[in-house]
């Protein structure tokens, strides 16, 4: 993941609570996420523009949590989970649902190279 650039998924809605943390709303599978204040500032983060390394520094600028060297590893992981349960994706990647449906929707065509003659 190092250099990777994540964004959140288009469809996944946050909400901030009182309390600090972010309810993700999985809007095609009307799914809830809940993510800790941390793991909040983690989600703000992921816009597209920030890779792993530009996350730990921005989020450990911040006086109230500071460096601490477990953090990389611990945003890593959390990064890691949010893309393998697809509220993250890679910087400009299509979605992938959206293409299963634009092909269906159009009609899936063989290449000429795969049809028997």
């Amino acid at each position: 993941m190092t250099g990777t650039q994540l964004q959140r998924h288009p469809d996944v809605k946050a909400k901030i609570l009182p309390d600090g943390y972010v309810l993700l709303h999985i809007k095609y599978i009307n799914w809830v996420y809940t993510l800790t204040p941390l793991a909040g500032l983690v989600w703000e983060f992921c816009d597209g523009n920030n890779t792993l390394e530009e996350v730990v520094a921005r989020i450990c600028a911040i006086e109230e949590v500071g460096a601490d060297p477990a953090l990389s590893g611990k945003i890593a992981d959390l990064m890691a989970e949010l893309e393998k349960a697809g509220l993250l994706l890679e910087k400009d990647l299509p979605d992938i649902p959206a293409l299963v449906e634009h092909s269906l929707m159009d009609g899936h065509r063989e290449p000429e190279e795969h049809k028997d003659r």
